[in-house]
């Protein structure tokens, strides 16, 4: 009998944890949480951008050796940005850029060039390295701070510029 009663309480626990697991809110999906991320980031250049009407062009690349950027979050930033910017996800940076005549490389449209790091998929606050192309081979990289307010991700401060290298 203590055999059967131990088996019972034994089903009976693993019911309650498959219940709390079912019951508990699921985290939203990472993707989402990534495409809006990318989204303030956008908007902040575009905003600092302000002098042309029209939206800005944003050719974006990953930042980082064998990165890549999921195409639900592409597909979800190019939508929610729509307003502000001309988002265009890039495989090679001949897509985005182009030479002067004086021989500089610079990119395309007067639009700007980004490189994303990945989104750490936890957690309200989240630290991001941006690349900025400047010219020819050069880029800026810049760490914004990020935190969750109300369903929105919210820079804290303006981006530091972070040393090359």
């Amino acid at each position: 009998m203590f055999v059967a009663v131990r088996g019972r309480s034994v089903v009976l626990v693993a019911i309650v944890l498959i219940l709390a697991a079912c019951s508990a809110s699921s985290p939203p999906k990472a993707g989402a949480r990534a495409g809006a991320v990318y989204d303030s980031i956008v908007r902040w250049f575009a905003q600092k951008d302000s002098t042309d009407p029209d939206p800005l062009p944003v050719y974006i690349e990953p930042r980082g050796e064998g990165v890549s950027i999921q195409l639900d979050v592409q597909a979800q930033l190019v939508k929610s940005t729509k307003d502000v910017a001309t988002v265009r996800f890039i495989d090679t940076r001949d897509e985005a850029l182009i030479t002067k005549a004086d021989g500089t490389v610079v990119v395309a449209n007067d639009g700007i060039l980004l490189r994303l790091a990945p989104v750490v998929e936890q957690g309200n606050k989240v630290q991001l390295d941006v690349d900025l192309h400047d010219h020819d081979e050069v880029f800026t990289t810049m760490q914004f701070n990020l935190t969750l307010v109300d369903g929105k991700w919210v820079i804290d401060k303006p981006p530091v510029d972070l040393p090359a290298g």
